[in-house]
């Protein structure tokens, strides 16, 4: 067009727009140079070639869907586009796998133009790079029904199609039947056949093919290898795991005078990565900058994977700032697993600082990583950024499971922010129906922070919006009530759910035992410390008369009296048996009334010779005074006993209602046990716990330590102690010891004297096992240390605490600035007062 017309004008106008990327105006150009041309009598011969240069330029710089828009305005003004025009627009489809869009095309297309061979090729290589075999076949065989032979692009395509759905006896033929048709095969041939073989991991078949095309060309074919060939055979290499064999083939391409490019650099780069040789993947992404190749996003990409996988976060972040600072784009796959490193080896700064640059660049973030950051970022007290996550979750259209919300409403829980749950649940509710699942998750958050009164309530507002409360919703209600000590609510809360018809599982079970043993555990220490201001009450006068009520006390049940298989359908678990002081009780009070004999006198205050060294070195207290302990002792017994007849009355009854019992319900039903000093029944619990297949867990194994140690076993407790630790326990596995473990077997060392047995397991429990040591374990070392007058034994247990940011209780404070100031280190003890003070 070489005269001024009003068409040429604005298709010089549409062009110049298309070229700034102002899509909106290029194509309101079109329109007019459209309209212009369907009015004329004639349509100018180089109107479509400026049609397709306008589109060509609208694709590059404002989008696919800029040149969808174009191929609209032309059909609206009855202008049919041509040959050219369709194979731009198919072939940007097809680079960018948008299938449905190049399918609608090509209908478009055999319905207006005729189709020349171009067109055909581009047709096929797009459906053929989205791997869509019978499309190909199909355009190949209509293409050759027209009349049109199949050139090289043509047989690529088909080769192509068949490589990618794992197809290589069909890709070979194709190969053969183009050779065989006098089409010479180019460097892309012979490159998708290799490629093929490589992605399959056959190396020797792409070697194969290697040497085929080397051998024609010495027969005088132009076909040479190039730089894309050997790229694909280094891709073979790395895929079969071959790293020697793809150095050797980079090698031998670099002697035949080919230079690589980045392709063959990210290929020798990723086979090191895969087979392991990071460092010399290292060196060679060093080498690759030095000789002047950038590398791209696809490079960044294979190292961060190697590094990741053997742990140097270092480099790999390294790489990851590298990329930033040369405007790479991460793909999705590489801040995955950058994520996934920083989750699994709990490097919460990297997570929060990698989340907060996705964010900043509106980088979606994995469905499978959301939960797991939040997790991370709870547990690191991290609210915001756990918050950050499900706002994330919200916004990608990705419904939060269970797991998610309870995650979620852990982390409100460690930073101590209910208000933030109930923001959290007013906005859900505004937007969508609470479900079952939130309003467990928000009743657990409660539980947690122990605000009953927020968990009634909400119960309660669950009640009225109609949904219907399950098992977990009625145990956290129950864990709320004895979180705050309110025992009879829970206990309500049980009977409750029983008549609203939801039947208990072993979880509400066990909830209850642990209420009951609770609830009565505060009953019996309010009657305990009663009876001992009565019997630590002098009295001047003693009566004569008998004392009958001392007939009508009920006696502790014995052991034959639990029930294993008795009916448990009349029990009522609030009313108990009325609790009375033992008859030791009140024999301690007359006793006291009387004048001890000078013979006594003597033996409480001068120690017999065989007395055990720890109570010469006054570890126990004075002989009349330790037996009223052990008084006590056998007073909490009774108590215990009446106890733990209630918790097998529980457990009677969940199993008459066919509720199978968990580890958890045994471990209860063993601590009951222990706490009432009956060695035999806590061993028959165990005894039964293993025969129902359960392996027992260190809760287990650290329960019947206490048992042996209150029983005064302490044989039989560091035997339990040994076996928990062999493979040759009941199971296959060892189970190792927690600081909970450690703590009850010192107590039973310390109760039995073994005093140097306790600062072994102290000693053990840090270098053996490397568990740090907290005021369970540390109170009692530094404790007994002050005791038998070891200044520099306490003085080191209380900087291992100090290490380790355990401050003192104000019980081993004292003992330790009292045994200072006996041995004169009077500074010492200064010190370490201000130091607790600053704590």
């Amino acid at each position: 067009m070489s005269e001024r017309t009003p068409v040429s004008i604005t298709l010089y106008a549409a062009h110049t727009a298309a070229g700034q990327g102002n899509a909106a105006e290029a194509l309101r150009q079109l329109s007019l140079a459209c309209n212009y041309t369907a009015s004329a009598v004639k349509l100018q011969t180089s109107f479509l070639p400026a049609c397709s240069r306008i589109l060509k330029t609208l694709v590059e710089r404002c989008g696919l869907q800029a040149g969808l828009d174009a191929l609209d305005v032309m059909e609206r003004a009855a202008i049919k586009p041509d040959a050219p025009i369709f194979t731009i627009l198919i072939a940007r489809l097809g680079a960018a796998r948008q299938v449905r869009a190049v399918e609608r095309v090509w209908e478009r297309v055999r319905g207006s133009v005729q189709v020349d061979l171009r067109l055909y090729n581009a047709y096929m290589a797009a459906m053929a790079k989205c791997g869509r075999v019978n499309e190909v076949l199909k355009a190949f065989k209509e293409m050759e029904a027209s009349g049109l032979r199949g050139d090289v692009v043509s047989f690529c395509s088909v080769m192509n199609a068949h490589a990618k759905t794992g197809d290589f006896a069909k890709a070979n033929d194709t190969f053969a039947l183009m050779v065989s048709r006098g089409v010479s095969p180019n460097e892309r041939a012979y490159s998708i056949l290799i490629d093929a073989y490589a992605q399959w991991g056959h190396v020797d078949k792409a070697f194969q093919v290697l040497q085929d095309m080397e051998s024609r060309a010495e027969d005088g074919s132009s076909c040479m290898p190039n730089a894309v060939t050997y790229s694909s055979l280094i891709k073979a290499c790395g895929r079969g795991g071959q790293v020697n064999l793809a150095i050797q083939t980079f090698t031998r391409m670099k002697n035949a005078g080919i230079e690589p490019n980045v392709v063959t650099w990210t290929a020798l780069i990723d086979a090191c990565g895969k087979g392991g040789r990071i460092d010399l993947a290292h060196a060679l992404f060093h080498e690759m900058i030095n000789r002047g190749v950038p590398p791209n996003m696809v490079t960044c990409s294979a190292m961060i994977s190697a590094f990741v996988k053997k742990g140097e976060m270092d480099i790999a972040f390294e790489v990851f700032d590298y990329m930033r600072d040369a405007g790479l784009r991460p793909s999705q796959v590489t801040y995955g697993s950058l994520l996934h490193a920083c989750v699994s080896r709990g490097e919460v700064e990297r997570a929060a600082s990698l989340a907060q640059f996705m964010k900043d660049h509106d980088v979606s973030i994995q469905s499978n990583l959301t939960r797991p950051l939040m997790q991370m970022f709870s547990q690191a007290r991290l609210l915001n950024r756990a918050f950050d996550m499900f706002e994330r979750m919200i916004q990608q259209r990705q419904a939060p499971d269970q797991a998610t919300l309870q995650t979620l409403f852990d982390a409100i829980d460690t930073g101590r922010e209910l208000n933030r749950a109930a923001e959290l649940f007013g906005r859900m509710r505004e937007s969508t129906h609470i479900s079952r699942v939130t309003y467990s998750a928000v009743l657990g958050a409660c539980r947690r922070a122990r605000t009953i009164v927020k968990a009634f309530l909400l119960f309660k507002d669950m009640m009225a919006a109609g949904v219907t409360p399950g098992e977990s919703e009625y145990l956290s209600l129950m864990e709320a009530c004895r979180e705050v000590k309110d025992f009879e609510s829970a206990i309500e809360v049980f009977a409750d759910a029983k008549q609203q018809g939801v039947q208990p599982d072993v979880h509400m079970y066990t909830a209850l035992m642990r209420t009951v043993s609770d609830e009565f555990r505060r009953r019996a220490a309010r009657k305990l410390n009663r009876h001992r201001q009565i019997a630590d009450t002098p009295i001047t006068e003693p009566s004569q008369t008998p004392d009958t009520s001392l007939d009508r006390l009920p006696p502790s049940p014995s052991p034959a009296q639990f029930p294993w298989n008795a009916a448990m359908s009349s029990v009522d678990l609030r009313q108990g048996k009325k609790l009375s002081p033992p008859r030791d009780v009140l024999d301690r009070r007359k006793k006291r009334a009387e004048p001890s004999p000078p013979e006594r006198r003597v033996e409480a205050e001068a120690l017999p010779a065989s007395a055990p060294p720890s109570v010469a070195l006054g570890l126990s207290r004075p002989r009349l005074r330790h037996l009223d302990s052990m008084a006590y002792s056998l007073e909490e017994q009774h108590y215990y006993r009446e106890n733990l007849f209630r918790i097998f009355l529980v457990f009677q009854e969940m199993q008459s209602s066919g509720v199978q019992p968990d580890l958890c319900a045994y471990n209860t039903l063993l601590d009951a046990c222990g706490r009432a000093g009956e060695v035999e029944k806590a061993m028959e619990v165990f005894k039964r716990l293993v025969s129902e297949g359960l392996e027992p867990d260190y809760v287990t194994y650290t329960t019947l330590i206490k048992t042996f140690g209150i029983a005064g076993m302490v044989d039989r407790a560091e035997e339990v102690f040994t076996a928990m630790q062999q493979r040759t326990n009941h199971f296959a596995s060892c189970v190792l010891p927690s600081e909970l473990t450690f703590k009850q077997l010192m107590l039973a060392n310390r109760n039995a004297y073994r005093l140097r047995r306790v600062f072994e397991l102290f000693d053990m429990m840090q270098r053996q096992h490397g568990i740090r040591p907290t005021l369970r374990t540390g109170a009692i070392a530094i404790q007994l240390a002050c005791e038998v007058k070891q200044v520099e034994r306490a003085l080191d247990i209380y900087r291992t605490l100090t290490a380790n940011r355990v401050r003192l209780d104000n019980r081993s404070l004292h003992a330790l600035l009292s045994l200072l100031n006996e041995k004169g280190l009077h500074d010492m003890a200064s010190r370490i007062r201000q130091q607790r003070s600053l704590m």
